[in-house]
């Protein structure tokens, strides 16, 4: 009598780790080991937060980016 033994099927490509959350800024999912920041309840991926951290912070919290101009206004007084 003969007796074989039975291979498993093993997938060729490892399994893709868990889904925790997705970029609120790219919707790229976040996956379970990845690094990631949370801003008031939104998360980014390192990638969007690294490179667009000034607009964010523009946008949560109503910073200002200005140019910078030397004033005239008291130069009446220099004299």
């Amino acid at each position: 009598m003969q007796s074989y033994l039975k291979i498993p099927e093993l997938p060729l490509e490892p399994p893709e780790p868990d889904r925790v959350t997705s970029c609120c800024r790219c919707c790229e999912w976040i996956y379970e080991g990845d690094e990631y920041f949370t801003l008031d309840g939104d998360d980014y991926c390192s990638e969007c937060f690294e490179t667009e951290a000034v607009d964010i912070m523009l946008e949560k919290f109503g910073a200002e980016k200005l140019i910078a101009e030397m004033s005239t206004e008291y130069d009446a007084y220099d004299d």
